[in-house]
């Protein structure tokens, strides 16, 4: 299982995923094997994704979850004409301190995922990142594993790919054994008014949000996005918290999400 590259797919280094041009919308091409001549035309929605540029932000993405990639035991490779990026990325099992990374630190038993990404600029499939114990990614088109963010090629999307890799990743880690018992610790802790306050206090001095956002929380506590954060638990407080921390990039989204938590996990519970 891993990387799998036998229809015609060559293994390249990170770096040189800089030199694929993106698929132009309109082009055509001979396979290599049957000599038949091939053709494509696209509609102006239509955008490509740069090879290094969907790779840099997943990878980037990852260190900003705590998640580092191993890049010397990491994979990738390209089509034969280029438009295909396949790659088994493998995440460190620890910083260089020796501090624990996320994956090695909640999912346990010495198991630390990989992680699985395609994406075609010839529309054979968008762009897919797949995560497990035991993932397999092949020029074939076979991909294993949970999927954790699929993002089509058009026009507004390529450029929240970024938000689609973070969305992904937080589904994943919210999956995780440990992260999961802190979700069912928020939704078991509930919040009377005053600490309702203090958690506005405290986002505002501890500058996890700009005080002029404390509002926008509010409007969210208030009026919950989904029935699932109905509960005046800390659950609730965590939702309105991470809808305000959307509007900002994926580093800062991923800063203010974990602060908050560490902040709403610290406060003591009210009983129901």
């Amino acid at each position: 299982m891993g990387l799998i590259l036998h229809c015609g797919a060559q293994e390249v280094e990170y770096q040189q995923l800089k030199d694929y041009q993106v698929t132009p919308r309109n082009h055509s091409w001979v396979n290599s094997k049957t000599g038949k001549e091939h053709s494509l035309q696209r509609s102006d929605r239509w955008a490509g994704i740069q090879h290094y540029d969907f790779a840099e932000s997943v990878v980037n993405t990852c260190a900003g979850l705590d998640m580092p990639i191993n890049m010397a035991e990491s994979k990738w490779g390209v089509s034969e004409e280029g438009s295909d990026l396949f790659a088994l990325l493998k995440f460190h099992h620890s910083h260089p301190d020796g501090r624990p990374t996320l994956p090695a630190k909640y999912v346990g038993n010495g198991v630390v995922p990989n992680l699985g990404l395609r994406h075609s600029n010839r529309g054979r499939f968008s762009a897919q990142g797949t995560i497990g114990a035991s993932v397999t990614v092949c020029d074939n088109l076979m991909i294993t594993g949970n999927f954790v963010f699929k993002h089509k090629h058009t026009t507004g999307n390529v450029n929240r790919l970024g938000e689609s890799v973070v969305d992904g990743m937080l589904k994943y880690m919210v999956g995780m054994g440990a992260v999961q018992d802190t979700v069912q610790h928020m939704k078991d802790s509930y919040l009377n008014d005053f600490q309702v306050g203090r958690v506005y206090r405290d986002l505002g001095r501890k500058k996890i949000l700009p005080w002029s956002h404390i509002g926008q929380v509010d409007k969210y506590w208030i009026n919950p996005t989904h029935q699932e954060f109905e509960e005046p638990n800390k659950w609730r407080m965590y939702n309105a918290i991470n809808t305000v921390a959307k509007q900002y990039n994926p580093n800062r989204q991923m800063e203010v999400v974990g602060k908050a938590t560490e902040l709403l996990t610290d406060m003591q519970e009210v009983a129901a």
